[in-house]
């Protein structure tokens, strides 16, 4: 197991693997949000998140980061949009 930090290479390799995933993981998303373009924008930030700051690229290790980060980008949005208001 390489705990390294990993490179942006490695990142982005990880990050192009874990969009095959793309309709599991806004599926996942819209569990924490109002509608699927909020889950979406929710996808869209995780993933620049994790080309600049995944601690791993170790792929089971990289989508349950990637998971946890997507799903507090979803209760963000959330939030943002029931603080807004009604749409």
């Amino acid at each position: 197991m390489n705990d390294s930090i990993p490179t942006p290479e490695d990142r982005r390799r990880a990050v192009c693997e874990a969009m095959a995933a793309a309709p599991g993981l806004i599926r996942y998303a819209t569990r924490f949000t109002r509608s699927l373009a909020d889950a979406e924008d929710a996808y869209q930030r995780a993933m620049e998140i994790a080309l600049t700051r995944a601690p791993t690229a170790e792929p089971a290790r990289f989508m349950a980061w990637l998971r946890v980060v997507l799903r507090n980008e979803a209760l963000a949005v959330s939030g943002v949009r029931r603080r807004e208001g009604p749409m």
